[in-house]
């Protein structure tokens, strides 16, 4: 039977999204920048929801607002 060396104090990597590309920018995004997102894309509902969802992952805060054409969604710290 082989010996299995144990390790102590290597981090673990991040996963995010199990491996899959994030559609929106949430983690690359610095406090006061925004993106707009088209309505086919997401309804205003679903935008508060997903920037709600994204503040738990990482632990930034996202404002929403309607524009025309549109949501808005900004970091906001």
């Amino acid at each position: 039977m082989s010996q299995i060396k144990i390790d102590s104090d290597i981090p673990l990597e991040a996963n995010y999204n199990n491996g899959r590309p994030e559609k929106y920018p949430w983690r690359k995004m610095e406090i006061g920048e925004s993106f707009f997102v088209l309505p086919d894309m997401m309804t205003p509902k679903r935008a508060s929801t997903h920037a709600w969802e994204a503040s738990l992952r990482t632990g930034r805060k996202f404002a929403c607002r309607r524009q025309e054409g549109g949501v808005r969604i900004w970091r906001i710290s």
